[in-house]
C-alpha cells in the first residue's frame, strides 16, 4: 500500500510539471499570437492612416487645380464675352458708318480672335496613381472621373477645333481685305466701302459671335460642374478631418 501511495505521489509531483509546463507554454503562445495579431492590426491601422494621409493631400491638390481651371475658364469667358463686345461694334459700323470709324482699328485685329484654354490636372492624375477607388466617396469619385476624363476633354477639343477652324478661314479673308500697321498694332480695311457690302465678310464675322456665344455657354456648364466637385471635395475634407 504504501508503494501504491509512492507512485501516486510521483505521479502527481510529475504531472502537475507537465501542466505547469503546458500552462507556460499555452501562456507564451497566446501572448506571442496576440503580440502578432496586434502587430498586424497596427501595421494595417498604419497603412490606412498613410492612405487616408494621402487621400486627403492628393484631394487638397486636386481640390487647387479645380479652384484655377475655374478661375482659368472664368477669365477666358470674360476675353470671349469682350471679344464679342468687338465683333458688335464691327458689325454695327459696316451697316451704319458710312465713314471709316478710326476706333474700328482695334476691333478688326479681335475679329479672328479665339480664345483657347488650359487646364491644370497634377491632381487628378496623382490621385490616379494612388488609386481612384481609394476615394471612399462614390458620388465625388464618379464626378471627378466624369470632369477629366469626358467634360474638360471635350471642352478643350471643342475649343481647340473651332478656334483653329474659325481662325484660318478669318485669316484668310482680313489678309486679302486688310493692310496691318506695324506702329500702331492694327488692321486696317483696304477698301471700307467694299467692305460694307461684302456679305461674304460680314456673314463670317456675325457666325463668330454665334460661335463666342456657344461656346461661353458650353465653358458656363464646364464652371458649374466644377464648382460642384469643389464643393464635394470640401464636404469630404471636412468629414475626414
Amino acid at each position: 500500500m504504501e508503494f501504491l501511495v509512492k507512485i501516486q505521489s510521483k505521479f502527481e509531483k510529475h504531472t502537475g510539471k507537465i501542466f505547469a509546463l503546458v500552462r507556460k507554454f499555452a501562456f507564451e503562445f497566446v501572448v506571442i499570437l496576440v503580440s502578432v495579431f496586434l502587430a498586424f492590426y497596427l501595421d494595417r491601422e498604419y497603412e490606412r492612416f498613410q492612405d487616408h494621409q494621402t487621400e486627403l493631400g492628393l484631394l487638397k491638390e486636386s481640390k487647387n487645380n479645380l479652384m484655377f481651371n475655374v478661375s482659368n475658364i472664368e477669365k477666358n469667358i470674360r476675353d470671349e464675352t469682350r471679344t464679342i463686345e468687338n465683333v458688335k461694334r464691327v458689325l454695327i459700323a459696316l451697316d451704319k458708318e458710312k465713314i471709316q470709324p478710326e476706333s474700328l482699328f482695334l476691333d478688326y485685329k479681335r475679329i479672328a480672335w479665339m480664345e483657347s484654354i488650359e487646364m491644370e490636372n497634377s491632381g487628378y492624375f496623382a490621385l490616379k496613381s494612388f488609386g481612384l477607388r481609394k476615394i471612399q466617396n462614390d458620388s465625388l469619385r464618379k464626378k471627378l472621373i466624369n470632369l477629366y476624363e469626358i467634360e474638360y476633354p471635350k471642352l478643350i477639343e471643342r475649343t481647340f477645333t473651332t478656334s483653329s477652324v474659325y481662325r484660318d478661314l478669318m485669316l484668310h479673308e482680313i489678309y486679302k481685305k486688310f493692310s496691318y500697321d506695324l506702329k500702331n498694332k492694327y488692321y486696317i480695311p483696304n477698301n471700307y466701302d467694299s467692305l460694307r457690302v461684302d456679305v461674304k465678310f460680314k456673314n463670317m464675322v456675325s457666325f463668330s459671335v454665334e460661335l463666342k456665344e456657344w461656346r461661353i455657354r458650353e465653358k458656363t456648364a464646364s464652371v458649374d460642374s466644377t464648382k460642384k466637385v469643389i464643393a464635394l471635395i470640401n464636404e469630404e475634407i471636412v468629414s475626414r478631418q
